[in-house]
């Protein structure tokens, strides 16, 4: 038995697509598009009692929720679970309902021995994060973020376009017409 690809659901046989396995719920995730008219976006969000996905992020109604991360198995838990036995990759927990020893196995951690950290820090102009706040070079830059659009600047971007609704610019950089996250 295996498990499905986007579930924990264990299967003995299911639907095959490029060498993953689905259960029949997940096996046209790729073909399930928001059900607003008109709208092409993939869909992610649905009523956590079906567990369909129906609507994208835009077009979400209250209580609906990602469809596809892995949740803590704390019952009514309805949040992201980060948390594992360490050496493992399997999640189980989220930060509230972790028990003592677990720890955060879905993000990397800062190459520092003993350390521990998040790392978010990594060589200008690639996505690979090394480093914590704390242990970061002094050229290194944050790699987890979106950087302003202006060259050279490094400063995460923190305003949105009001046309692309992208964040795209930092404060020192943002123009006027800019709305800030939030």
């Amino acid at each position: 038995m295996t498990n499905c690809f986007f579930c924990d659901i264990k299967i003995r046989c299911g639907i095959i697509k490029k060498n993953r396995m689905f259960c029949l719920l997940h096996a046209d995730v790729k073909q399930r598009k928001c059900k607003k008219d008109s709208c092409q976006s993939r869909a992610l969000y649905g009523n956590p009692v079906t567990g369909k996905a129906e609507f994208c992020k835009e077009h979400r109604s209250h209580g609906h929720v990602s469809i596809y991360i892995t949740r803590c198995i704390v019952k009514n838990c309805t949040t992201q679970a980060t948390f594992g036995k360490p050496g493992t990759k399997k999640v189980e927990f989220c930060k509230k309902h972790r028990p003592d020893g677990y720890t955060n196995v879905r993000n990397a951690k800062c190459i520092v021995e003993n350390c521990g950290l998040r790392s978010t820090f990594g060589k200008p102009g690639t996505k690979k994060s090394e480093f914590c706040r704390k242990h970061k070079p002094d050229d290194y830059v944050s790699v987890q973020h979106i950087k302003c659009k202006v060259e050279n600047c490094n400063t995460r971007a923190a305003f949105k376009n009001p046309d692309t609704k992208k964040t795209e610019f930092c404060g020192k950089h943002k123009p006027d017409a800019h709305a800030t996250i939030g």
